[in-house]
């Protein structure tokens, strides 16, 4: 039979680190903690800008997402805050190197692809 008593130990002290992040760095008065209580506040998923599967309530999506925002802010810079159709969004690319395709979904890609090719083909 499996043993799933140290599987579950791990999963809750890997739980309860990630719950300790958190609240540092909520509490820690920084630019980060900031967004942090805005994106705890906030009805809208920050996770919207990426791919699906993140979800809010899991404290290693959660912690990972503000670790990641702190080593931008404080570290490299590589962080770009928007607004798109009046919704805040941020990516994880410096400023200067933003690029309006950053902000286009791939249908929209393809859309503006598909029009640009038959502009060229059919209209003179």
């Amino acid at each position: 039979m499996i043993d799933k008593t140290k599987f579950f130990q791990k999963m809750d002290e890997t739980h309860k680190r990630n719950i300790e992040t958190i609240n540092n760095i909520l509490e820690d008065n920084t630019k980060t903690s900031k967004i942090a209580k805005h994106l705890i506040e906030t009805s809208r998923s920050p996770y919207s800008v990426f791919r699906s599967g993140y979800n809010i309530y899991d404290s290693s999506n959660f912690a990972s997402l503000l670790n990641s925002i702190k080593h931008s802010l404080e570290e490299d810079g590589d962080i770009t805050f928007v607004t798109i159709n009046k919704e805040p969004m941020f990516y994880f690319v410096d400023r200067y190197s933003v690029q309006e395709d950053y902000f286009l979904s791939s249908f929209q890609k393809d859309s503006i692809d598909e029009w640009m090719e038959l502009s060229e083909n059919y209209i003179v």
